[in-house]
């Protein structure tokens, strides 16, 4: 299990990613499910938002286990 922070508007929110049944989800620091097992990555935070891989295409999840921009992407970074 990984665990990590998104810092927002001064609140830290801790998260972990968990690996089951052959793809990650992640949990919160309650154990509560913010994301399902869906995903192949899940990668790194930029800017509070959480990079996924699904199907061998890039997206990003807010903190709140919402896909914001769609997997859709061969590859997505974190430039301004």
């Amino acid at each position: 299990m990984l665990s990590f922070t998104i810092t927002q508007l001064g609140l830290v929110m801790i998260f972990s990613k968990v690996h089951y049944d052959g793809k990650y989800k992640i949990i919160d620091w309650q154990n509560r499910v913010v994301q399902l097992a869906i995903f192949e990555e899940i990668e790194g935070i930029y800017a509070g938002m959480i990079r996924v891989k699904m199907e061998g295409k890039y997206g990003f999840l807010n903190q709140n286990g919402k896909l914001i921009l769609p997997t859709v992407y061969h590859s997505v970074n974190n430039s301004n």
